[in-house]
């Protein structure tokens, strides 16, 4: 077994351990892993949420897309059109109140 086989087993087993379902629109389920920053662009701090999702995962999200998460059953929107970074991709979202 070499170090990529590790890395990817690991991977596996944190967002298998970790993740949520979530429903992007109407594609899915796929896996994810929720994240809070406190880091925002915006001249006053906020708040941001994202899903964290694997590479490969093939998940794209555009703006105003319902996501909803399977376990919680919390809705939320996508703000921003979904990015790759560090080898995952990244889905920036603000929950919408029930």
């Amino acid at each position: 077994m070499n170090v990529d086989d590790i890395v990817a087993r690991t991977q596996d087993v944190i967002w298998e351990t970790h993740g949520e379902r979530v429903m992007i629109g109407q594609r899915g389920p796929y896996l994810a892993l929720r994240e809070e920053n406190a880091i925002s662009l915006e001249a006053m701090q906020a708040s941001s949420y994202y899903l964290i999702f694997k590479a490969n995962s093939g998940v794209q999200a555009s703006p105003n897309e319902v996501i909803t998460f399977l376990e919680s059953g919390n809705i939320a929107a996508c703000v921003v059109p979904s990015f790759r970074a560090n080898y995952k991709v990244v889905v920036q979202y603000e929950p919408i109140p029930n």
